[in-house]
């Protein structure tokens, strides 16, 4: 059966800075995820905001839909030894507008919203689909172009109209979101792996295996990614949940084995 899914958010332009090297390329939710769709056989379209012409940033065959901005979103990551991050946020495109029709033939939608104000609020609505969502952007704010942790309020209701989430374990406790019960939530803990929690059962997974030394960012969006694309090829039940889990930490390990080459 062909699976179609529908990526929302911007497409941004990196400077990922790691030890004393520097390196800015194309990155988001977006760019990363439909790679990995694409990559495990999952039709994707991609709706985004630019400045500029992005479709050749994207593989052959994903549907790129792309509302024109006056500015490209644009970040600056700063990893330290243990990939953990600050980062900095010097232009923003405005929300990404919703509309029905970008619904047609998908199946499921994932949310990559990059900041609380990346996606007009519809998008977290009444879509009528089955929705994944990235808590990353929800869990922080953007203040004088600094990117800072910050959770609002509304944040736990959104969370509650998603199927599929996923969080590391700092967003989740900066959203105190043990009051939610999503019906999968995948959370993440960096190069230790992380669990998936279904109701109150908990499927830990490894990174199989772990790679260090490396630039990470995109690596989240990619289990992600490959977590659901696992999902929806390997079926409903826990079980099926646990291999998904484990099958998308193999494939980021190899994306960012490539990274070392």
């Amino acid at each position: 059966m062909s699976i179609r899914v529908l990526i929302a958010g911007s497409i941004t332009r990196d400077t990922n800075f790691v030890d004393d090297d520097a390196h800015s390329s194309w990155g988001g939710t977006v760019l990363y995820a439909a790679r990995t769709y694409q990559a495990l056989g999952i039709d994707c379209r991609v709706v985004t905001s630019a400045a500029e012409r992005i479709d050749e940033h994207f593989p052959a065959g994903v549907e790129v839909i792309r509302h024109s901005s006056a500015v490209t979103t644009t970040f600056e990551n700063y990893y330290r030894a243990d990939q953990s991050r600050t980062q900095r946020a010097p232009h923003l495109a405005p929300p990404l507008a919703f509309d029905t029709a970008l619904l047609d033939g998908i199946d499921f939608v994932h949310l990559g919203a990059l900041h609380p104000d990346d996606l007009e609020p519809a998008w977290y609505k009444g879509t009528m689909r089955p929705r994944a969502l990235d808590v990353q952007g929800l869990c922080r704010a953007i203040v004088g172009g600094e990117v800072v942790p910050h959770a609002a309020p509304t944040t736990i209701e959104i969370l509650r109209r998603m199927r599929w989430l996923k969080a590391s374990v700092r967003e989740w406790t900066l959203l105190n979101a043990g009051i939610v019960a999503p019906a999968e939530l995948a959370l993440t803990r960096g190069i230790e792996g992380g669990e998936l929690v279904i109701g109150d059962e908990r499927w830990p997974w490894r990174a199989d295996p772990p790679v260090t030394n490396c630039d990470p960012t995109g690596a989240g969006d990619t289990f992600f990614a490959a977590y659901l694309a696992h999902r929806h090829g390997l079926g409903s039940g826990t079980s099926d949940a646990a291999a998904s889990a484990r099958g998308a930490a193999r494939f980021t390990s190899e994306f960012l084995r490539t990274r070392l080459r």
